[in-house]
């Protein structure tokens, strides 16, 4: 992958802090179900903290994952996947990622094959990260 594809530190305004945000995609914006993971896809809004250019939010409940470790784990590794592929996501799109329970759920390539995933069936990859996230399944899937 590129340079501009390395891992780096979500700013604030990359994340979704406020509640009504969250219930704002999460009601109204498109649901994508990939294994364990739930994407909601929404229009970012102009006036919000990334000014439009599209920001993400995770919700990892005691619910739906057991114990306060696995969680964060889980939160960890959701996070460092939308890193890893944030310049390839098309801006203007506010993405909350919900995570569900799977046995498999705390492992690195599992979550970030799932996000991919969520992405390529939502439509939010540009051009070249579809080609990107195409690539990077088949290797994996040739690997296993």
């Amino acid at each position: 992958m590129d340079e501009r594809l390395k891992t780096r530190r979500m700013r604030l305004p990359d994340r979704l802090t406020k509640p009504s945000e969250f219930l704002r995609i999460t009601k109204k914006g498109a649901r994508y179900r990939q294994n364990f993971l739930t994407v909601y896809i929404a229009r970012a809004l102009e006036t919000g903290a990334g000014g439009g250019s599209g920001r993400v939010g995770f919700i990892i409940t005691g619910h739906a994952v057991k114990g306060s470790a696995k969680r964060n784990r889980i939160r960890r590794l959701l996070r460092e996947a939308v890193r890893k592929w944030w310049g390839l996501i098309k801006p203007g799109f506010d993405i909350v990622l919900k995570a569900g329970a799977s046995p498999n759920i705390d492992h690195a390539d599992y979550v970030e094959r799932t996000f991919i995933t969520g992405c390529l069936a939502a439509g939010i990859l540009t051009e070249q990260g579809t080609v990107e996230a195409e690539g990077f399944l088949n290797r994996e899937a040739g690997s296993k």
